[in-house]
């Protein structure tokens, strides 16, 4: 189970947000799954710590969203009458994962952070930016939301389950004494960072803050932390420094509280005041002059585990730092210009390579979507298409629909009675009646198929088997059926002459289907009377066999459109890539195989909705679908994989063995 860290401070200007945002990186650096939420939604800022990693760098984007938006998304849903009347006493948790409108920091133009394979930070901003922030923020109802919409209970189910997701959450919470600082100094930490600079004013109203927040919750842990320390001022240092140990002595989760507060200062160092910047890409992040190594201390009080300093790529540090710099880069001499790596030769064949496979996959895929099975209108069926029925005379239908997977159809009956299940009850006849029976197509109303039965007072006259569904080559008996006045002399005539009809008797006849069939046909089997006064039908469906090419058209497209997905992210790492001079061995092979890779992706999905691609009534449209979703697929095969790779650390994941701090 995840800790959730609320940094707080009563004033602004303490180094807060720079705080939070350094912890976050040092504990992502140590493993671990980060969830930081920017809860100062008056004053928002901490998305400028990471503006490197974020594609929309000043949250302004339509498609930008962050803690507002999520709150009032839920207000919105908690207000609206749900349509059956009445809501499960839980509906509201799918609406409390808040890492859901988390944003995923990224490298600049590069992949998503996976630090030392398993850590990220997932960044919930306090909302898009942009002329309508104020409005959305000030005319937003917090007092509404806790008394008439369960607040309370939707904030709880929101930290429950982000602490199920992330090891840590950090938050930023508001200054000073409000509804959304209640809610984060109160309700939602398991830790309390209690940040203040030495005056008065810092120090009673973050201590006052604590000792409520304690009051509210007891066994809290609060660690109170000094920020911007100036050591050169100790005639007024010296008095802070006994006003803060007085205040905060009683309230600090820790034995050794002296050594505490000796160990507990952040400097201040002038070169933070100007930008906002994450210590660990600083060009000696380890140096006197850094705050690094207080903040991985400011980490260890919160996970008691010491933090490392994990190395990062000179490439990637320098390019996140000119990142941080809003300063255009001054002229430098030419004779120091940094020289750009050509790229290595292995690098060259990968590409050759790739150029060569593109236009192969796309013939590839052309020849595949030529080969698959040509789409089928639909048409309905009746059998037995015709027959003589005695009054109140019972008799099963059979309907056939073919060219969709809905096979229902709507019975009707001109005379007599007919039930859903096509189960047909002929009315009283004293004299010959015909009757018409219809089944309408569900899928498509406007087709359907007839069957004419002749209705008399005592005769009766059918063909057995009312239905038959036969291969190439395939026999089958048919038996003429009759009662009454029929005559027991049967003629049979096969419409269209298409197989071989032997006659056996009176009333038996084998039909035999031809061995040349190469679609589906259907042929209609009549036995009449010698004077044609009786007569009755049976429809078979002539069946090819199915051809294993059809299946494998389906496979090889899916497999063509995945390895295509995954040349055009191999092109697009390449773009991204081309004059970083970071150019790393081993890359030739990623170009080589990443099309691999995304044709197996394709090959999955495929398998996993292949019913879902070839049912229905249009076999083009559905080939489109699996060359789109197999594409996607093979496009974002890395993001599946990280993603898997986090599914596997989170279930296997070992037991916390934190100690508490002494």
């Amino acid at each position: 189970m995840g800790q959730i860290v609320t940094f707080y401070s009563y004033k602004g200007g303490t180094g807060r947000s720079m705080a939070l945002a350094n912890v976050a990186w040092v504990l992502a650096s140590n493993r671990q799954k980060v969830l930081v939420i920017d809860w100062d939604l008056e004053a928002p800022g901490l998305h400028r710590y990471f503006r490197p990693f974020l594609a929309d760098k000043e949250l302004t984007e339509p498609e930008s969203k962050g803690l507002i938006e999520f709150v009032r998304n839920y207000a919105v849903l908690a207000a609206t009458p749900p349509a059956e009347g009445t809501r499960s006493g839980k509906w509201y948790e799918p609406h409390a994962q808040i890492w859901k409108w988390a944003t995923p920091l990224r490298w600049p133009r590069g992949p998503i952070l996976n630090l030392d394979n398993r850590g990220e930070i997932q960044f919930v901003p306090a909302g898009r930016q942009g002329p309508d922030y104020a409005e959305r923020i000030n005319t937003f109802d917090w007092s509404a939301l806790y008394q008439a919409h369960g607040g309370d209970r939707f904030f709880q189910s929101v930290r429950e389950q982000a602490k199920r997701e992330f090891d840590y959450v950090l938050i930023d919470s508001r200054t000073g004494v409000s509804d959304t600082s209640g809610i984060c100094t109160i309700q939602m930490p398991d830790i309390l960072v209690a940040c203040y600079t030495y005056n008065i004013q810092s120090i009673m109203g973050a201590s006052d803050i604590a000792r409520r927040v304690l009051n509210k919750r007891p066994g809290l842990a609060v660690f109170p932390v000094a920020m911007r320390v100036e050591f050169t001022e100790t005639d007024s240092l010296i008095p802070m420094r006994k006003l803060a140990r007085e205040r905060f002595g009683d309230l600090v989760a820790a034995t050794n509280r002296e050594q505490y507060f000796d160990k507990t200062e952040v400097p201040y160092y002038p070169k933070y005041s100007f930008f906002e910047r994450l210590a660990a890409f600083e060009e000696f992040p380890n140096a006197k002059g850094s705050i690094n190594p207080d903040v991985r201390h400011l980490a260890f009080l919160i996970t008691g585990s010491e933090m490392v300093q994990a190395p990062i790529e000179e490439g990637r540090r320098r390019d996140v730092a000119q990142e941080f710099d809003p300063t255009p880069a001054k002229a430098m001499p030419e004779v120091s210009l940094p020289q750009v790596q050509s790229i290595p030769q292995r690098m060259k064949w990968a590409t050759i390579v790739w150029v060569v496979q593109f236009p192969l996959l796309i013939a590839l895929l052309v020849i595949a979507w030529n080969r698959l099975p040509q789409p089928q209108s639909i048409s309905v069926t009746v059998d037995p298409p015709t027959a003589t029925l005695s009054g109140s005379e019972q008799l099963q239908l059979v309907s056939t629909v073919h060219g969709s997977s809905d096979t229902g159809v709507i019975w009707a009956a001109t005379l007599g009675k007919i039930s859903p299940s096509g189960l047909y009850l002929a009315p009283a006849a004293n004299t010959d009646q015909t009757d018409t029976i219809t089944a309408i197509s569900i899928a498509d109303r406007s087709q359907f198929g007839t069957a004419l039965f002749r209705l008399t007072k005592q005769s009766r006259f059918l063909v057995n088997p009312v239905s038959a569904t036969l291969k190439p080559g395939e026999g089958r008996d048919f038996n003429a059926a009759f009662s009454g006045d029929s005559s027991a002399v049967v003629n049979w005539q096969l419409a269209p002459k298409k197989g071989t009809l032997v006659v056996h008797g009176a009333t038996w006849v084998s039909y035999v289907a031809p061995k040349d069939l190469s679609e589906r046909q259907r042929v209609t089997l009549t036995a009449l009377s010698p004077r044609n006064d009786w007569l009755a039908s049976v429809g078979i469906e002539l069946s090819p066999e199915t051809s294993p090419l059809d299946r494998w058209a389906y496979l090889i497209l899916a497999a063509t459109a995945g390895a295509l997905g995954g040349c055009l992210a191999a092109a697009r790492a390449l773009v991204n890539y081309i004059g970083n001079r970071a150019f790393s061995k081993d890359w030739w092979a990623y170009f080589v195989t990443r099309p691999l890779f995304g044709a197996a992706a394709g090959l999955a999905v495929y398998l996993v909705t292949g019913a879902i691609f070839v049912s229905g009534q249009a076999q083009v449209r559905t080939a489109g679908s699996v060359v789109a979703i197999a594409g996607v697929a093979g496009l974002f095969t890395d993001a599946l994989l990280a993603k898997l790779q986090d599914i596997m650390n989170t279930l296997f994941r070992p037991a916390d063995r934190r100690e508490k701090l002494k």
